[in-house]
C-alpha cells in the first residue's frame, strides 16, 4: 500500500487528518520546473517556491516564474488523501476555476501527496470585503472515519430522496454494530460509542421510522433532483480581482457532490440566522467582533433575499417539508453525540408532520 503520509486524530466528538510530514519545497520547485519552464516562453527563466496557505487537507504554494519584466504566477497545492480529487470536477462544469497546469492523483510519486498545479487566480472575496465600493449595480456527513472505511455501504445511484438517507442512516447502524465486535486495544475503538450503543440504535431507529413521512415516494416515482454542489462555497474560496470586483476563480472542490436539491438552499457565504432588526452599521476598519457579527448576519440575510429573486424558484418549488429533511440530516449526523438530543427532535418532528397533514 501507498504510505499516506497523513494520520487521523481523534476526540470525543471530532476526528480530523493530520499530516505526518509536510510536503518538501524542493520536490514542489523540482515538480514546477518540470512542467512549467518547457511551456513559459520567457528567456532567464528563474523559479521560487513560496508558503502560500495552508488548511486542514491542502497547503498551497506560489510558484513564480520571473524574468526581467515579466512574472507568471501559479498555485501549486498538495493535499491528503481524505476525498477523490478534485481534478474532474474543475474540468466537468463552466464556473470560473483556475486552469490546471500538471496534476497527480496518487501519492506514489517523488513528493508523497496528490498534488495540482494551476494558474493563480487573484485574492479572495474574505480579503477585499470591507473595500468595496458600491457602485452600478447589475443582475449578473462529514469525512468517513477510518473505522468507517471497513465499512461495505450502498453508495448509489440514488433512484429517490429514501433511498439516500437510509443508505446514510444504515451506515450508522452498521457503524455500531461494529465497533460492538472490537478489540478495546484496537485503535478504531471507540468507547463512547461503544458504551452508549444500545442509546445510539434506538435514536437512529426513531429516526428511520420517520423516513417514509419526510422523505415519501409519491406514485409517479419521480427520481430524486440533484445539483452539483460546492460544499464550501465561502468567501475564502470565492477569488475576486481587487481592482475589477469580479469574480476571477471559485477553489477548493474537494467533496464536490451531486447533493439533492433540498439539501442545500443558499451556498455557504449567505448561510447565516435570520435577523429580526436591521444591525447597525460597520465603519471601515472596525475591529470589534460583536458588531461586525450582527452587521455579517443583516448582510447574508439581504443577499439571501437577492440569491432568491436572481436564481428564482427552485423547478420544482420548495418542498414544504424541505427544512424537516435538512433537519433530519443534522439529526443522523449527532446520533453519535446527543441522542437525547435525536428523540426529542423526532418527538417534537411527529408533531410537525401531522400539523403539515392537517392543512393538506
Amino acid at each position: 500500500m501507498v504510505p499516506t503520509n497523513m494520520h487521523w486524530r481523534e476526540d470525543t466528538v471530532h476526528i480530523e487528518p493530520v499530516w505526518s510530514l509536510d510536503p518538501d519545497i524542493s520536490v514542489v520547485e523540482a515538480i514546477s520546473r518540470h512542467h512549467l519552464l518547457p511551456r513559459i516562453d520567457i528567456p532567464n527563466k528563474e523559479l521560487t517556491v513560496t508558503l502560500l496557505g495552508e488548511g486542514s487537507f491542502n497547503k498551497a504554494y506560489t510558484v513564480n516564474v520571473e524574468a526581467t519584466s515579466d512574472v507568471k504566477s501559479y498555485v501549486f497545492r498538495a493535499t491528503l488523501p481524505v476525498e477523490p480529487s478534485d481534478k474532474t470536477t474543475l474540468n466537468a462544469h463552466k464556473h470560473p476555476v483556475p486552469t490546471v497546469i500538471a496534476y497527480d492523483s496518487s501519492s506514489d510519486n517523488s513528493l508523497g501527496f496528490e498534488w495540482i498545479l494551476m494558474e493563480k487566480i487573484l485574492r479572495a472575496i474574505s480579503n477585499i470585503w470591507r473595500e468595496f465600493i458600491i457602485g452600478p449595480i447589475v443582475t449578473q456527513f462529514a469525512f468517513m472515519e477510518p473505522r468507517r472505511q471497513l465499512l461495505s455501504r450502498n453508495r448509489g445511484p440514488y433512484y429517490h430522496d429514501s433511498d439516500f438517507v437510509r443508505a446514510l442512516t444504515d451506515i450508522q447502524v452498521a457503524d455500531v454494530h461494529l465497533i460492538k465486535t472490537m478489540s478495546p486495544d484496537d485503535p478504531k475503538f471507540d468507547e463512547c460509542l461503544f458504551e452508549d450503543a444500545p442509546s445510539v440504535l434506538h435514536a437512529v431507529e426513531e429516526l428511520l421510522s420517520l423516513i417514509p413521512q419526510i422523505f415519501p415516494k409519491d406514485e409517479r416515482k419521480d427520481p430524486i433532483h440533484t445539483v452539483l454542489m460546492h460544499p464550501d462555497l465561502s468567501h475564502g474560496n470565492i477569488m475576486i480581482d481587487p481592482n475589477t470586483l469580479e469574480i476571477t476563480g471559485v477553489i477548493d472542490w474537494e467533496c464536490t457532490n451531486a447533493s439533492p436539491q433540498w439539501e442545500h438552499p443558499y451556498p455557504q457565504c449567505l448561510i447565516g440566522p435570520d435577523v429580526t432588526e436591521e444591525a447597525n452599521r460597520v465603519d471601515h476598519g472596525d475591529t470589534d467582533q460583536l458588531r461586525n457579527q450582527l452587521w455579517d448576519d443583516w448582510e447574508k440575510m439581504q443577499l439571501r433575499k437577492v440569491f432568491d429573486e436572481v436564481a428564482g424558484p427552485a423547478p420544482l418549488g420548495e418542498d414544504p417539508v424541505a427544512p424537516l429533511k435538512r433537519q433530519f440530516l443534522e439529526a443522523l449526523a449527532t446520533a453519535e453525540q446527543s441522542e437525547v438530543w435525536v428523540e426529542r427532535w423526532v418527538k417534537e418532528t411527529r408533531k410537525r408532520l401531522a400539523a403539515i397533514a392537517s392543512t393538506k
